[in-house]
């Protein structure tokens, strides 16, 4: 197998594994009546809850130099759940 078709399954094997924790997190979401809007986005306090941190860690992480990807939409902070699972897969790669 060749480099470029080692790092083509390692790829695909992390998007899998990304899908697989969207999945897990929507299910969260949904059993905890936690609201999800359009385009996988949840709050910043449904943030806090699922990565276990609080609002003002990810405030910090914001203002800082490893900040989570989110979007201010309608004057709230918004978190896409595949960036939340694709921080999680990264946890759990160090």
């Amino acid at each position: 197998m060749s480099r470029e078709d080692a790092e083509a399954a390692l790829n695909a094997t992390r998007a899998e594994a990304i899908a697989a924790r969207v999945e897990i997190l929507r299910h969260l979401c949904t059993d905890r009546g936690w609201r999800i809007v359009a385009g996988d986005l949840v709050s910043e306090a449904v943030t806090a809850h699922l990565l276990g941190k609080s609002k003002g860690h990810l405030r910090n992480l914001r203002l800082g130099t490893r900040p989570i990807p989110c979007r201010l939409v309608l004057g709230t902070w918004m978190y896409a759940l595949g960036d939340l699972a694709a921080v999680l897969e990264n946890c759990d790669d160090e």
